[in-house]
């Protein structure tokens, strides 16, 4: 099967591929403030602001929107394109950096004790969790609440906003900076992070040395249990709010009931008098 869009499929090559380009040369900032992920973010906003729309990016960010968003937009072989061409394109992103710059892409220079290495983990979940639940309420609210008050508004106003694009920007950028507490150099999401090693091990296995064997599966795993982490909240946010929705309706209703009674009490004391 075709995907629907290749356009669409394209687009998510390319800025997997640019990602992981300019990711690898910001990186060199690191060492002047913990902030420049903030740098490449301004980036995101000025691609998602233009022409090309919504860019997931990273495969994380595509699985969130299929199983987490639930978006109806996104098929099942559209993700799998997607999905494929973000990891090619990170891939060939990263081989192009160690080919032009000479060196590899280090993430974690001092790998962690194997017996430490939890602690990368659980950072790596917890905020990839915190991220991906925040954000789809984030596009829930904005899909629904939203534009049922602002109706007239919304049918005027692109899906893709100003507003939504950097708060989505700026709320990654704020935990790819969370990242670096722990997991110096990492940005999040498997493409941008386990490609560039896997690009500078291809190429530069000496100098990359055992990093990549020693962390690839803290990139791998730990955004999938963050995506299972904000499932389950999102899942519980759900339930609660079904659950305090169906108590205010019963109240309401005991309410209506209540000043119905009075009032008919009142129409009989009229007709009695």
């Amino acid at each position: 099967m075709k995907p629907s869009s290749p356009f669409q499929i394209y687009k998510e090559f390319f800025f997997a591929l640019a990602a992981v380009f300019m990711i690898g040369t910001m990186q060199g900032l690191a060492e002047e403030t913990i902030l420049w992920p903030f740098a490449f973010m301004i980036f995101m906003v000025i691609v998602y602001s233009g022409k090309y729309g919504r860019v997931d990016l990273t495969m994380t960010n595509t699985l969130a929107r299929f199983f987490i968003e639930q978006d109806e937009s996104l098929l099942m072989v559209d993700m799998l394109y997607t999905l494929l061409a973000q990891f090619v394109g990170g891939l060939l992103g990263s081989i192009i950096y160690v080919v032009v710059v000479d060196a590899p892409t280090m993430i974690l220079v001092s790998a962690p004790a194997s017996d430490e290495r939890w602690r990368n983990l659980l950072c790596f979940a917890f905020f990839h969790g915190v991220y991906y639940q925040v954000i789809a309420a984030y596009k829930k609210s904005g899909t629904g609440e939203r534009q049922a008050l602002l109706a007239p508004k919304a049918k005027s106003e692109p899906e893709d906003s100003l507003e939504r694009n950097l708060g989505t920007a700026f709320a990654y950028a704020s935990i790819a900076v969370a990242f670096q507490a722990f997991t110096p150099g990492a940005m999040g999401g498997i493409n941008l992070d386990l490609c560039r090693q896997l690009g500078s091990k291809m190429l530069k296995s000496d100098l990359s040395g055992t990093n990549m064997a020693d962390t690839w599966w803290i990139f791998t795993f730990g955004p999938i249990i963050g995506l299972l982490q904000a499932k389950l909240f999102v899942i519980i946010e759900a339930y609660l709010e079904s659950g305090a929705g169906g108590k205010a309706d019963g109240a309401d209703a005991k309410t209506s009931n209540a000043e119905s009674a009075v009032a008919a009490v009142e129409i009989q004391d009229q007709k009695d008098s």
